[in-house]
């Protein structure tokens, strides 16, 4: 089954990891997260791992993913300025 991507303009940029700002979280509320290509994925949050670092449990279309907790965003485009390192 394909991903629920959203496009999101190219004006839009990510930030670099250690510029990005956290947002408030909550377990169960939806999230938006992206991977690159300026593309965001609805998610939703089901776990908050205290650190350090802070990091979260997310749960997409397609599975789960850890990720840090600064690494998702409340609009597909806070999702590409946060968007995931490798």
């Amino acid at each position: 089954m394909p991903v629920n991507k959203i496009k999101v303009d190219k004006k839009i940029e990510p930030v670099l990891f250690n510029e990005r700002k956290g947002i408030p979280l909550t377990i169960g509320n939806d999230y938006y997260v992206s991977f690159g290509l300026n593309e965001a994925i609805p998610c939703k949050l089901v776990e908050i791992i205290e650190g350090p670092p802070k990091r979260i449990r997310i749960r997409m279309e397609d599975g789960e993913n850890i990720l840090f907790a600064d690494e998702i965003g409340r609009t597909p485009e806070e999702a590409v300025i946060n968007q995931v390192t490798s």
